[in-house]
């Protein structure tokens, strides 16, 4: 793709690098006994990574929104339908994007550059000729190809750019929040960061200043808190249900992890502990290890070598044993070191099943993939195999009963619930949007 055609959602992604980068700067200062932790630590998080070849990426600001081997790449595990509005994007041979049904069945032409998946509102981004606009469920202009750069919509509301600066629209393309930053970031829940004149801020879905322009890095924020940097320092900062500021937290933070559901995991002397969302530490730094993608517990390591389960009010749920732990969705995948099988548990511990494979993904809507060499499989959580190890990538289930799936000639079609091919591979692309 040439630089030029580049859009907001790259550019962005570059400068989110650079933060992380700045970040990670701030914690060169630790021991090599503590880098080796961490080390572990990112091991754990890349058990499954899906080796795939990118084909188109479109970056919007702290979401992750890309064309990858023509699957969308996901900042977490959390999963929305395939089918919004019962259709789907899909990008023919010629590279021309057009919308499916769920039988396979083209309803909106191949006509356009780019089409991304419908949003609640019924309206899907689309984009033809370097501009982007919104089209209804029947392939009609709502709002007309004008932006320089645009969004999904997210909540009723669109992220979009025109003559060099950024606002928010509603589905009607009226203007909700003025044309004059330099960027915003997509929303998370009620707050976005945004940037003006080279100062970061805070911004409602109304458009209103929560957190004035004063800060030179904000590059995190839900509904509780964010994350400012100063002097390669993690501070947060508390935004009260009256959406007023405070300085509720006395010393800064080696990192900081805001979470959606309005909690932070923080690093304060080397270790990890866990804040609510009433500015209550409900897990002290106490683990070497602590993170959390979805579901129902987050992960925790005393040793940085092995893992378990906790819970968000700092219960032990599952002992720190496991060389390898996924994300709790209703069943845990564990491995033990020097095993070549995933015990798939409950919430006592117990061996509901065993796979032998190479790695696993977490459960999503009662469906797990595995690997075995370079190829995928489904199971289910009844440990019954839905799909064998034949495809060159399937994605994780979504919430409709759906998934993604690559052939080895490196075509795209879709899998029902059952783990039968709904729509035939025959497709270069497919393309989700999470909002």
């Amino acid at each position: 793709m040439k630089d030029n055609k580049l859009n907001l959602k790259a550019k962005q992604k570059q400068q989110y690098k650079e933060n992380k980068l700045r970040n990670e700067q701030v914690s060169s200062t630790i021991n090599e006994k503590e880098k080796s932790k961490q080390e572990s630590r990112e091991k754990q998080k890349e058990v499954f990574k899906k080796t795939t070849l990118i084909v188109v990426c479109v970056i919007f600001c702290l979401a992750v929104v890309g064309i990858v081997s023509g699957f969308f790449i996901r900042k977490s595990m959390q999963q929305n339908k395939l089918f919004n509005s019962g259709l789907v994007a899909v990008q023919n041979s010629d590279g021309k994007w057009g919308y499916v049904s769920s039988g396979g069945n083209v309803l909106i032409d191949f006509k356009f550059d780019y089409a991304f998946s419908f949003s609640n509102n019924k309206l899907a981004l689309v984009s033809e000729n370097n501009k982007y606009g919104f089209i209804n469920t029947s392939g009609d202009y709502v709002i007309e190809p004008t932006y320089d750069e645009a969004i999904s919509f997210n909540d009723g509301i669109a992220i979009c750019k025109k003559d060099g600066f950024y606002g928010t629209i509603n589905k009607k393309g009226e203007t909700v929040t003025n044309f004059e930053y330099n960027n915003i970031f997509t929303y998370n829940g009620d707050y976005a960061i945004a940037v003006k004149n080279e100062l970061y801020g805070i911004i409602d879905r109304e458009g209103n200043v929560i957190v004035d322009f004063n800060y030179s890095l904000i590059d995190q924020v839900n509904d509780t808190y964010f994350r400012y940097v100063k002097n390669q320092i993690n501070y947060v900062e508390f935004i009260d249900s009256n959406k007023s500021i405070s300085s509720t937290f006395s010393e800064p933070f080696q990192e900081v992890t805001l979470l959606d559901n309005g909690y932070f995991i923080f690093r304060l002397l080397g270790k990890y502990g866990l804040v609510n969302d009433k500015a209550e530490t409900v897990i002290n730094n106490i683990y070497m290890s602590l993170t959390y993608e979805t579901g129902d517990y987050l992960i925790y390591s005393s040793t940085g070598d092995y893992y378990g389960y906790v819970d968000f009010d700092g219960n032990v749920i599952i002992k720190d044993q496991y060389e390898i732990v996924l994300s709790f969705n209703g069943y845990g995948i564990v491995k033990i070191q020097g095993r070549n099988y995933y015990s798939i548990i409950d919430r006592n511990g117990n061996v509901k099943f065993t796979l032998e494979c190479d790695s696993m993904s977490a459960f999503s809507n009662g469906k797990a993939i595995f690997k075995k060499g370079n190829l995928y499989g489904v199971v289910n959580s009844k440990g019954n195999i839905l799909v064998d190890a034949k495809y060159s990538y399937i994605s994780d289930y979504f919430d409709d009963g759906y998934a993604i799936f690559c052939n080895t000639e490196g075509l795209y079609g879709i899998l029902n619930s059952k783990g039968k091919e709904k729509v035939a591979a025959i497709y270069k692309s497919i393309l989700i949007i999470q909002e």
